[in-house]
C-alpha cells in the first residue's frame, strides 16, 4: 500500500474514533452534555428573546436531568425519579405538561426571571416524575413533603438565590399552611442529613410501589411507611433518642411490606472488643429476622473500612449486593470543638440470600 494512502486511511481512523469516542460520551453522559450545552447557550444570551429561551430550556434540563441520574446512582439504582425532561416555551402565560416516551415535557409561558423559570419547570416536573408508582401507596402530607425536600435539594445545585426563591414561594407557603407537611420536613430534614433519605427512605418507597402493583392503597399501607419514617429519623437523630427513652434506636424493621435492616458501623467500642465481626454478625441476625434488605453504612476512615470489610464478608457468604457503594458527605456536629466538619460516607446494600 502506497503510504500515502496509509497516511490517508489512518487519518480517517482517527477521525471516526474521534467521533464514535464524542458520540459515546454524549450518550453515557448527556446529563453532562445538556450541562455544557447550556454554557455554551448562555454566551450567546444576548442575541435575542430565542437565545435567551434557548439558553433557558437547556440550562432547566441539564440541572433536572443531571439530579435525576445521581438520585438513581444515590439509591443504588432504583428510579425516584424516572423520567427525563424536555422544556417548550409557550407565548401566552399557561402552563401544559404531558408524559410522552419516558420524559416529562413541559410547555409553559416564558419569563426573564431564571429562578422562577427554573422553579415552576421543576415543581411541575416532580408533579409527574417524584415517585410516580409509589405515592398512591403513601400518606398524601409525607408524599408531599418529601417532594419537597427532593425539590429542593434539587434548587441547591444551580444557585442560592433559586433555592432562596424555592423556600419563599414554594416551601415556606405549603409548610405554613399545612401542619403536617411542616412536621414531616422536620422529620425528613435530619434523615437526609444523615444521608439516609435517598439510599433509604426513597428507595424503599420506589420498590413498595414496584412490589403493591394490582393492590389497592389503604390506611395499613399509609401506616407502614409513616411508621419507616420515624424508623429512620429515630436513627439520624439517634443521640436525642437515647436521651429521651434510655434506649438505643431500633435498627430493624419488620412489617408486612417494608422488611429492612440497618447495621452502623460507629462504635470504636465494639470494634476494639469483638472486631468488626459483631456487625457482620448483626447483618445475619436482620436476615433471620425477616429482613429483605439490610444496609450496612457508616462515616470517617475508620468506620468506612470497616463497612467495607462487612460488605466483603456479605457477598462471599453469598448475598446478593445490590448496586455499587453510594458514597456521600454529611455534615456533623462536634461538640468538643464547636464546629460543624463534614465527614465521608459510604452505605452498601445486600439482598436476603434465596
Amino acid at each position: 500500500m502506497p503510504g500515502w494512502l496509509s497516511y490517508l486511511f489512518s487519518g480517517i481512523a482517527g477521525v471516526l474514533l474521534t467521533i464514535f469516542g464524542i458520540l459515546y460520551f454524549v450518550i453515557k453522559h448527556y446529563e453532562t452534555f445538556e450541562k455544557l450545552i447550556s454554557r455554551i447557550s448562555k454566551a450567546f444570551r444576548w442575541l435575542g428573546a430565542s437565545a435567551r429561551r434557548n439558553y433557558i430550556s437547556k440550562d432547566l434540563q441539564g440541572y433536572i436531568n443531571s439530579f435525576t441520574k445521581e438520585t438513581e446512582n444515590n439509591a443504588f439504582g432504583s428510579k425516584i425519579l424516572p423520567f427525563g425532561v424536555k422544556i417548550q416555551w409557550l407565548r401566552e402565560e399557561k402552563k401544559e405538561i404531558r408524559v410522552e416516551e419516558g420524559d416529562v415535557i413541559i410547555r409553559l409561558g416564558y419569563g426573564l426571571d431564571q429562578n422562577r423559570n427554573f422553579v415552576e419547570a421543576l415543581m411541575l416536573y416532580m408533579s409527574e416524575a417524584f415517585l410516580p408508582y409509589s405515592k398512591m401507596f403513601m400518606d398524601g402530607d409525607l408524599f408531599e413533603a418529601c417532594k419537597l425536600i427532593m425539590a429542593r435539594k434539587i434548587t441547591t445545585t444551580r444557585s442560592v438565590e433559586t433555592t432562596r426563591f424555592f423556600l419563599d414561594k414554594c416551601f415556606r407557603p405549603a409548610t405554613e399552611e399545612n401542619v403536617n407537611l411542616s412536621k414531616y420536613s422536620e422529620k425528613l430534614e435530619p434523615i437526609d442529613n444523615k444521608g439516609l433519605l435517598t439510599s433509604i427512605l426513597l428507595r424503599e418507597f420506589t420498590e413498595l410501589g414496584d412490589r403493591l402493583v394490582g393492590i389497592l392503597p389503604k390506611e395499613s399501607i399509609y401506616s407502614e411507611t409513616r411508621d419507616f419514617l420515624n424508623f429512620l429519623y429515630n436513627i439520624a437523630e439517634g443521640n436525642k433518642y437515647e436521651e429521651d427513652t434510655g434506649m438505643k434506636p431500633p435498627l430493624l424493621f419488620i412489617s408486612k411490606y417494608l422488611r429492612v435492616g440497618v447495621v452502623l458501623v460507629a462504635k470504636l467500642e465494639t470494634k476494639e472488643k469483638y472486631g468488626f465481626t459483631a456487625h457482620f454478625k448483626r447483618a445475619e441476625k436482620n436476615f433471620s429476622s425477616g429482613a429483605q434488605i439490610v444496609y450496612i453504612t457508616g462515616s470517617g476512615g475508620e468506620n468506612i473500612d470497616g463497612v467495607k470489610w462487612v460488605a466483603a464478608k456479605l457477598k462471599e457468604e453469598g448475598y446478593p449486593q445490590i448496586g455499587n457503594a453510594v458514597r456521600f458527605t454529611i455534615e456533623i456536629y462536634d461538640d468538643r470543638k464547636d464546629e460543624i466538619r463534614k465527614t465521608k460516607c459510604i452505605c452498601f446494600a445486600f439482598r436476603k440470600k434465596d
